[in-house]
């Protein structure tokens, strides 16, 4: 599990120095854009998904950031997909979702991704 909190914290770090420059980045927009990415290759994977180029952010340096950081993400996290409290959709959400993860900069995961319902 600490593999995993490291990864949505590093995640989180990174959102956290996109939002220097593009505000944005909380729109609701973008969080739809966000959720779109982490159901489709993490809580309930499509085979073949691909993250699209655009996240609804104003410039293209910041939507190739985001697409950076995600894909680094999701390569780390989809190896939880079959271990042990990792196996259905709403254990991946609610592991996403814990108040324990903190960025450095005090960000939770639902500073980006807004809260999401239990499936």
């Amino acid at each position: 599990m600490d593999q995993f909190n490291d990864a949505v914290i590093t995640l989180l770090d990174e959102f956290d120095g996109i939002a220097k420059d593009n505000p944005e980045i909380g729109d609701t927009d973008v969080r739809e854009h966000l959720a779109t990415v982490l159901f489709a290759s993490f809580i309930t994977p499509r085979l073949g998904y691909t993250l699209p180029e655009k996240f609804g952010l104003f410039s293209e340096t910041a939507n190739a950031q985001m697409k950076a950081a995600l894909a680094h993400f999701i390569t780390i996290i989809t190896f939880f997909n079959d271990i042990p409290n990792f196996t259905t959709p709403q254990e991946r959400l609610s592991a996403l979702q814990s108040k324990e993860i903190v960025s450095a900069q005090g960000s939770l995961f639902a500073d980006y991704f807004g809260y999401i319902d239990p499936i």
